[in-house]
């Protein structure tokens, strides 16, 4: 189980950064939405 938390503790950190790209190549529009 700790192994998996390791893992899934990882993924979350890149998704998090991934997501944050997609969030500032959207339009301002849904910039404005998520704020």
């Amino acid at each position: 189980m700790e192994t998996e938390r390791k893992d899934f503790r990882m993924f979350s950190l890149e998704e998090r950064e991934r997501a944050v790209e997609l969030y500032f190549t959207t339009p301002m529009t849904t910039a404005q939405v998520v704020e």
